[in-house]
């Protein structure tokens, strides 16, 4: 692979169920995790210093779990990051635990995996959030992606839920054996021998607190949840930013994909027209922009009954491009664009403004 992406215009961040993984997806995951996660380490009895690997077999069986799910970010529809996770109701509250979360080594510290995370937790209502890991950076960027701090004793108070997330987790085999709650930080054998060497460093480069390579036996990860009845302890409104322009690109992905010709609520254009026409001043000589017009449907059927003077602004590039037709459509966001004449009528239809994530460009 060899792509050059930037991470806000170029890198289309999705999630879906497992259960619809296409078999190019199945292998490029096998591939991102076989060639960039890490190596063995010298105590794995059968391939001690080897290159980490996991066969696109290993991703197949995921396909059959109900509740496993994917989060891709993608260059030019290659997988350059990944995380897999599984979603579970407890008695708190629905809980997510990170199964496997990889970066591709070209792409790392741009924020790909903290951006992953957003893109499965969002603003959501959930009540835990985590995973096992050997490596100090991902406890870094998951404590950034729920503004949460990693707290033993809050992990401990709510061992009987982790417990109900691993039920259904293939290489936990006993929680309440695998998990050493009496250490600081907690940590559960999951008999992965991934190698131990960079941990010290990465440490020391990140100033991670409270998590040191002697706490870390081989065969051993970290176990790291936050959870919603924790405070916030972060820094808030940079976060926040992030995560809106993440929902933002995952937004104009979501809409470029969608199939609107199959969708209900595409097929009452001229009902709608028509009770636009009732309610309003509109004449054949007004001049009439749509914002947020996608491929145009509205105001090409003005066009079609004699409305002439008709433009719409659309900030998604692959609707702007589709248009074929006589009907003006240019790129434009309604939140930046400065028009050169006064509109009498501005169509804003569906979910164009609610789409936006940050209250203040809604005005």
């Amino acid at each position: 692979m060899n792509l050059e992406c930037n991470i806000k215009n170029d890198i289309e961040f999705l999630t879906k169920k497992c259960a619809d993984l296409t078999d190019d997806e199945i292998d490029q995951s096998s591939i991102l995790f076989s060639e960039h996660y890490g190596i063995y380490s010298s105590l794995d009895k059968d391939r001690p210093g080897k290159q980490i690997k996991l066969p696109s077999s290993y991703y197949k069986k995921f396909k059959n779990k109900s509740n496993y799910y994917a989060a891709f970010a993608k260059c030019k529809g290659e997988v350059v990051g990944q995380a897999y996770y599984l979603l579970k109701e407890t008695d708190d509250g629905i809980g997510t635990w990170i199964l496997q979360l990889v970066v591709h080594s070209s792409y790392r510290k741009l924020g790909i995996g903290k951006t992953l995370l957003y893109s499965i937790w969002g603003i959501s209502d959930y009540y835990a959030w985590g995973l096992a890991t050997a490596n100090p950076l991902t406890v870094k960027t998951l404590e950034s992606a729920t503004f949460r701090k990693v707290n033993r004793h809050e992990i401990t108070n709510n061992e009987s839920h982790l417990s109900v997330l691993a039920e259904d987790i293939d290489f936990i085999r006993d929680f309440r054996k695998d998990v050493r709650f009496e250490n600081a930080p907690v940590d559960i054998n999951t008999r992965f021998f991934v190698d131990h060497h960079q941990i010290d460093s990465e440490i020391e480069a990140f100033s991670i607190r409270d998590f040191k390579s002697s706490y870390l036996e081989e065969g051993y990860e970290w176990l790291v949840f936050t959870f919603a009845s924790q405070s916030f302890d972060f820094d808030r409104s940079r976060s926040l930013e992030s995560m809106f322009e993440m929902s933002e690109s995952v937004l104009k992905h979501a809409y470029a994909r969608m199939q609107r010709d199959v969708h209900p609520w595409t097929k009452s254009v001229d009902r709608e027209i028509d009770y636009i026409k009732g309610i309003s001043s509109m004449t054949k000589e007004s001049l009439i922009y749509d914002f947020g017009c996608g491929n145009g449907r509205h105001i090409r059927s003005l066009y079609n009954q004699g409305y002439r003077n008709v433009k719409g602004y659309e900030f998604i590039n692959e609707f702007v491009e589709l248009n074929s037709d006589e009907i003006p459509i240019d790129f434009g966001d309604c939140r930046t664009l400065r028009l050169d004449s006064k509109a009498d009528i501005i169509l804003c239809l569906y979910d164009v403004i609610g789409s936006f994530a940050d209250d203040s460009e809604k005005g």
